[in-house]
């Protein structure tokens, strides 16, 4: 999706491959958390908790007396309260398996964590604001609500880099790890 958004931006054939570039890189920024391993209620177990609900209310609301004419009065029935019961479980259930962006945004940055050492709340609130204002600004021009201005989008694009950049877990321990192991083998070959 990155390297997608690089050809539409190298393209330089209009003002659609701005947004073509926009949507790759919105598409980049909502893939990292299924990348990155983070839980996110797929799909299909979505799709299927709505369907139940929907199916609870058709059924349920149907053969409640509090709903007469398009409205709920009285007291409390026992198809109204089942109904009620269901709609408690979904929604607890929403709030535990379909993360809002912020909180998958959250989940995101600690993935990305070059320490194991939390980031301070502010700092993480501040980091959380910049990357939700890039898939915002993103989404924004994919879907032509902000007029694509290339010199922005390369700017944007910049800040994106640079965001991942640093928050990328650097891999210089492993690379010490080898240079040491080289060495090593170099001198005991070299004793020899």
């Amino acid at each position: 999706m990155y390297l997608e958004a690089v050809r539409a931006l190298d393209r330089k054939d209009g003002v659609e491959s701005l947004h073509v570039a926009a949507y790759e890189l919105r598409e980049f920024m909502n893939a990292l958390p299924r990348v990155l391993d983070v839980t996110v209620a797929p799909y299909e177990q979505v799709q299927n908790k709505i369907q139940t609900l929907a199916e609870q209310w058709r059924r349920r609301s149907s053969a409640s007396n509090c709903l007469k004419n398009g409205k709920w009065t009285g007291s409390i029935d026992d198809p109204l309260e089942q109904l009620l019961t269901h709609l408690g479980e979904f929604v607890a259930w929403v709030d535990k398996q379909v993360p809002t962006r912020r909180t998958e945004a959250i989940w995101v940055l600690k993935q990305l964590l070059p320490t194991e050492h939390p980031m301070p709340a502010p700092l993480l609130n501040t980091r959380v604001d910049e990357w939700s204002e890039l898939l915002r600004y993103f989404n924004n021009v994919a879907h032509h609500n902000t007029v694509a201005d290339g010199p922005q989008l390369m700017a944007r694009v910049n800040d994106l880099e640079v965001f991942l950049l640093e928050h990328l877990e650097p891999r210089t321990f492993d690379d010490q790890d080898a240079i040491d192991r080289l060495i090593a083998e170099s001198e005991a070959s070299s004793d020899s």
